[in-house]
């Protein structure tokens, strides 16, 4: 992700998977890593990482389904924000699968300082899918988020961020739901992004 924003455009960040646990046989004690690689040259060089794996765990020690046990940030680019700047920098969105001791779920962590802390956008107590697999977030026009995840037995749910205090990080997810076109049998089950992409209608601008 290039930080566009920047005196020094060349800076990048990369959050990651990071040692030999796999997701599900990942435990809080025994995890599947966070690590966050900077590069401050476009990419040439890169820093030797830095592991920030129970930074994010613990965002949801008193969440809705119960304490980490695993989390993969899933592949894919990190949505930058268009339209939400808290101070240098435009915010940051990693949609992510999460185990916890309760359930399975997917949350949406942001930062607004290019990935130097992160907090879960609407509060680890509401879950933001229920989808339990490969999530994406992705920016509406209106700056409202837009989870899309992954269904393990086929299909995709959806749901989205309302801000009731953008600066702040502050509003309310509606309800996790699979959309008709999206339900089990009609598209594949499959790591599939979502993009906005500006258009306009030749028939009357």
């Amino acid at each position: 992700l290039f930080r566009s924003d920047a005196e020094d455009p060349n800076e990048i960040l990369v959050m990651a998977v990071g040692g030999h646990v796999p997701y599900f046989s990942s435990t809080y004690d025994n995890p599947q890593y966070v690590v966050r690689f900077r590069s401050h040259d476009g990419g040439l060089t890169w820093d030797n990482g830095t592991n920030i794996t129970y930074d994010i765990y613990d965002l949801y020690n008193n969440g809705a389904v119960g304490k980490a046990k695993g989390i993969f940030l899933t592949s894919g680019r990190i949505m930058q924000s268009r339209y939400i700047k808290v101070g240098d920098y435009y915010r940051l969105y990693i949609a992510h699968p999460f185990r916890g001791e309760d359930d399975q779920a997917c949350f949406v962590i942001y930062s607004d300082d290019f990935g130097e802390t992160w907090q879960v956008l609407g509060g680890a107590q509401t879950i933001a899918s229920d989808g339990k697999d490969e999530s994406k977030a992705e920016e509406l026009p209106d700056g409202s988020v837009m989870i899309s995840s992954r269904v393990q037995s086929g299909g995709r749910t959806m749901n989205v961020f309302a801000y009731t205090d953008a600066a702040k990080g502050e509003g309310v997810w509606s309800s996790s739901s699979v959309p008709v076109p999206m339900q089990s049998g009609k598209v594949n089950a499959c790591n599939g992004e979502t993009l906005v992409l500006p258009a306009r209608r030749n028939g009357d601008g």
